[in-house]
């Protein structure tokens, strides 16, 4: 249809031309498209293009055509209402260049694409749509200027990702379910830059975010759990922004060795008021190989694993820097985890201060094997070990730090240590304020 507004309902519409979609709306088309099966075209099963264009289509079925379910395009709009698109070589539902509909309650599955994909300047509003086992990402966003709205909804089992966004492609989703799905729950590249706010991102193959190859994002306001390997990554010169997420390991499944926030690789980050809980087998934050995050007002509880017996390095970090390592860590809590608070080691240069390190099972602070660091203005208190354990040619900086009611020394240097300790107060600790061994 071209400026046309017919009434089509409970057609069966195959054109089988290479490239023809079934159903063709253009040039200020309209219409009511209702219960159709457009299956087996050569093109697209519902194709709605230019300006003034705006039908409404509901019910419909668009099955294995040789490009998208359903693609807007080119200033389009129209409402697409519990539709289903199935086995399609393209995407389920695209929106590109500057087209902008509206999709409500369809479901693509089985697609050889991607689920809902927009590129190229594409917009549109997806509420409460369904994404499920295509061979690419169950959303895709690409490209400049792509900005839709994603509500709601629902989006597992994909190949490729739950969500894929890369070359500057933008873009919010609110409130979706993305879990089960291969590679990870999120995944950026090349300043790729979408809004998760509010979603939950659960069981996925891969991290739950992951931002490599320059890929940013933000993430507000969501439940990252029980991902395999890492909730979030961070690598390669991205660098996106965590605010305000619950970030854990709630059981044993397939995720029992997962951790929490892994920046590597000259990756970076900035995270505020996340929350760490429950991770054991791996670290809740670690950095390393030039990883280099900013964390403020974070809260890590029940991390880490606690000693083995006559283990003197007081069983693993909740927060590891390792391997050149770095990070500015600004006003923290870390309390009752079974290891240390922080470890520190290899090179690692981390910036740690006014953080408040307590109840923890093993050392508040070890810094060893040649780790380094400044340590200003932090509380190491209450801690089942030392508040800060220095050994094998670590050489950290201690300034101004608070090691209060730790269970045996305040700061305890042995076996090489090193360090500067400077205008810190230490007091009621049960061993010694500080002790100096090499045994």
């Amino acid at each position: 249809t071209t400026g046309g507004a017919p009434v089509v309902k409970k057609c069966i519409i195959r054109s089988g031309g290479v490239g023809v979609p079934g159903v063709n709306v253009y040039d200020g088309g309209l219409g009511l498209y209702d219960s159709n099966d457009s299956k087996d075209n050569g093109g697209h099963g519902f194709c709605v293009s230019g300006q003034g264009s705006a039908p409404v289509m509901s019910g419909n079925v668009s099955e294995g055509n040789g490009g998208d379910g359903f693609c807007v395009s080119d200033q389009a709009k129209g409402v697409f209402t519990a539709n289903t698109s199935k086995g399609n070589t393209g995407a389920g539902m695209r929106s590109k260049e500057a087209g902008d509909p509206h999709f409500v309650a369809n479901v693509t599955t089985d697609g050889l694409g991607d689920g809902i994909a927009s590129s190229g300047g594409g917009k549109g509003l997806f509420e409460n749509n369904t994404c499920a086992s295509n061979a690419g990402a169950g959303v895709r966003l690409q490209g400049v200027g792509t900005a839709p709205v994603i509500k709601a909804g629902r989006c597992f089992a994909n190949a490729n990702g739950g969500v894929f966004a890369d070359d500057s492609a933008g873009g919010t989703l609110s409130d979706v379910e993305v879990y089960d799905n291969e590679v990870g729950g999120c995944v950026t590249e090349r300043q790729g830059n979408p809004t998760l706010e509010g979603c939950t991102l659960y069981n996925n193959r891969g991290p739950g975010l992951w931002c490599r190859e320059g890929g940013d994002g933000v993430l507000e306001r969501n439940m990252v759990r029980d991902n395999a390997e890492w909730q979030v990554r961070c690598c390669s010169m991205s660098n996106p922004m965590l605010r305000s997420n619950s970030i854990t390991l709630t059981d044993g499944g397939g995720a029992a060795n997962a951790g929490g926030l892994l920046v590597d690789d000259d990756g970076g980050c900035l995270a505020v008021e996340n929350a760490f809980t429950g991770f054991a087998l791996r670290p809740a934050v670690l950095t390393q190989t030039k990883g280099a995050p900013r964390l403020e007002l974070n809260t890590v509880t029940g991390c880490g694993l606690e000693a083995s017996p006559g283990d003197r390095g007081g069983g693993s970090g909740a927060i590891v820097c390792s391997e050149g390592g770095a990070g500015v860590f600004d006003g923290n809590r870390v309390s009752d985890c079974a290891g240390c608070g922080i470890e520190v080691s290899t090179n690692a240069t981390p910036t740690f201060s006014n953080n408040d390190v307590g109840g923890c099972g093993g050392h508040g602070l070890h810094v060893h094997d040649g780790g380094l660091g400044s340590f200003d203005g932090n509380e190491f208190a209450s801690n089942k070990r030392d508040g800060a354990m220095i050994s094998t040619s670590a050489n950290p900086s201690l300034t101004e730090n608070t090691f209060q009611s730790n269970g045996e020394s305040g700061v305890n240097v042995v076996d090489g240590g090193l360090g500067s300790i400077v205008s810190n107060d230490i007091s009621e600790n049960v061993v010694a304020g500080v002790s100096v061994e090499t045994g």
